[in-house]
């Protein structure tokens, strides 16, 4: 057998010219830092065992290179090695109460779908209401067998009722609604290390819950480049700290978290924000401070619970934040402004 190992280094990118092993039958890439594959992986038809556990591929831009393996029976190791993107996806794990392995499987197998957009749109699965319909305490509960192991054995399906659902899931001693445990474990998947329970979240990597929804999420100096899109299922959360990484795009589906009272983005890459960053209507602290900003959306105007904005060291121009700025002052919100404008030609 013609075998590559590589497993166990700090690799983060792949040559093209891996795409010319034509005869290689066993690849080992376990146990690195891989966010993609090269676009001539495809090439690999001889490929007999592939080995991905833990990295962080990106599903969704490796999707046809890993199909055209897979379809040639190659046999994939896979624990914990992808990062599913698109809210489809992501929504079809949670409703499908499939673990990410059984969902590859799925994926891999259609034969009539010629790319990732035309899979998502093929998932039968409920557009408008993303969340999963819970019994209250007052209906009639569904019992599960005493001690039933869910995905990798460290969750519990129990017959214990908690609080106002029919059952929850432990992760950690702590138990969850699977919407929010399942967005742990793509965290997990992401950063390739456990999310911990924190006592508090600001400043902190870890989560604190409570009655079974996670409240607060610190991914403070992880290292992240991109806000995970699955956070849109935390319907509850009020507390958001994603410091000291590389973000450089907040995304739309922001307004989404409705219930955010804080929201920490200090020393990331942001050159704007989004016009939705506005509809947090419960946001009263809101750290933007060195980062690259230009501009704020004039929606932020129409934050009127702040009353802590940080926006030093950045390039805002103060002509256009002015007014936006002292409307705040006067409702009683604190604002930090070293170093935060640009100096203007007059």
């Amino acid at each position: 057998m013609i075998q590559l190992n590589l497993d166990n280094n700090q690799i983060d990118k792949l040559p093209e010219s891996l795409g010319n092993l034509t005869k290689l039958e066993q690849l080992d890439l376990a146990y690195n830092n891989l966010h993609t594959l090269p676009n001539s992986f495809g090439n690999l038809t001889n490929l007999h065992k592939l080995i991905l556990t833990k990295n962080t591929i990106d599903i969704e831009l490796n999707f046809e290179n890993l199909k055209k393996v897979y379809k040639k029976g190659c046999e994939i190791e896979r624990q914990t090695a992808f990062k599913w993107t698109g809210a489809k996806i992501q929504n079809y794990l949670v409703n499908s109460g499939k673990t990410q392995e059984e969902l590859f499987d799925d994926l891999f197998q259609m034969d009539d779908l010629l790319s990732f957009n035309e899979l998502c749109s093929s998932m039968h699965m409920v557009e408008d209401d993303l969340e999963l319909k819970w019994k209250s305490k007052d209906t009639e509960r569904t019992k599960w067998e005493e001690n039933e192991v869910f995905t990798d054995g460290r969750v519990e399906r129990t017959q214990k009722e908690y609080e106002d659902y029919s059952w929850a899931m432990f992760y950690q001693d702590v138990p969850l609604v699977i919407d929010d445990y399942e967005v742990l474990m793509l965290l997990e998947s992401i950063l390739n290390m456990p999310v911990p329970v924190v006592d508090s979240a600001k400043l902190n990597f870890g989560f604190v819950s409570d009655e079974g929804r996670i409240i607060e999420l610190g991914l403070y100096y992880t290292g992240i480049v991109e806000i995970p899109e699955a956070l849109v299922l935390l319907k509850e959360l009020q507390l958001l700290d994603l410091g000291k990484n590389n973000i450089n795009l907040i995304p739309e589906w922001i307004s989404y978290l409705t219930n955010l009272n804080s929201l920490n983005l200090e020393q990331n890459n942001l050159y704007s924000l989004p016009i939705e960053l506005g509809e947090l209507e419960n946001l009263s602290f809101l750290d933007l401070s060195h980062n690259n900003l230009i501009s704020l959306p004039n929606s932020i105007e129409n934050l009127f619970g702040l009353q802590y904005l940080n926006l030093q060291d950045n390039s805002l121009n103060f002509e256009q934040l002015s007014e936006i700025l002292e409307m705040h002052r006067r409702r009683g919100c604190k604002i930090e402004t070293i170093r935060a404008f640009k100096l203007l030609n007059t």
